[in-house]
């Protein structure tokens, strides 16, 4: 038994034989689909031929005659949505801003995930540039992305940086389609500026 579904967990497992009845030709191997709430996609269940008890029965190695497969459609399905804590942090500070991505259901394999990144802080004075998409690893619930305002010398106010998910590398998963799509870290500025004022006496 092969094929991508896994035994007791995508479908009852299988003993490994089955038993064709005296004077009959054919005999069925069910395959028995089990529920999970994993989006795993649609899998597949291998049955490869590899000997019989009896000397004068041989299996047919002839192409397509020894192996033989059936798929099991998924009905699951999961959303993903971002969100930001702490929602502000400081330029310098020791706490990154971090956003979570989180799916609410468990996905196999990994998922890869896009972002837009807006706001008016820019990199990469402000923070790291971003690479626009993340990875959540294969039955992770969620992954973080930490965000640590860079420290300069700019008095500049306070600035934002607005992630908003577009979509996944998955057909299985989605992106909410509420306020969970957007998330927003801002960045407080730990810099003043002083003003002052000398008069000089023309000669």
């Amino acid at each position: 038994v092969g094929g991508t579904a896994t035994g007791g967990t995508d479908y009852t497992e299988l003993s490994g034989s089955v038993t064709i009845p005296a004077k009959t030709s054919t005999a069925q191997i069910e395959v028995t689909p089990q529920q999970d709430d994993m989006v795993e996609g649609t899998e597949t269940v291998e049955v490869t031929l590899s000997g019989t008890n009896n000397s004068r029965v041989t299996v047919d190695t002839l192409p397509g005659h020894q192996t033989a497969s059936v798929s099991i459609a998924d009905n699951d399905n999961a959303v993903v949505s971002i969100s930001a804590s702490p929602f502000s942090t400081s330029e310098g500070g020791s706490t990154p801003g971090t956003f979570t991505l989180t799916l609410d259901e468990l996905v196999q394999p990994s998922v890869v995930v896009s972002y837009d990144v807006s706001g008016s802080a820019t990199p990469p004075s402000d923070y790291i540039a971003l690479s626009g998409t993340v990875v959540i690893p294969a039955q992770t619930a969620s992954i973080n992305i930490d965000i640590s305002a860079i420290d300069d010398d700019i008095v500049e106010g306070e600035e934002n940086l607005i992630l908003t998910l577009t979509g996944t590398n998955n057909d299985n998963v989605s992106v909410v389609s509420d306020a969970g799509k957007t998330a927003t870290i801002t960045f407080d500025d730990n810099d003043t500026s002083e003003i002052s004022i000398e008069a000089t006496q023309a000669n």
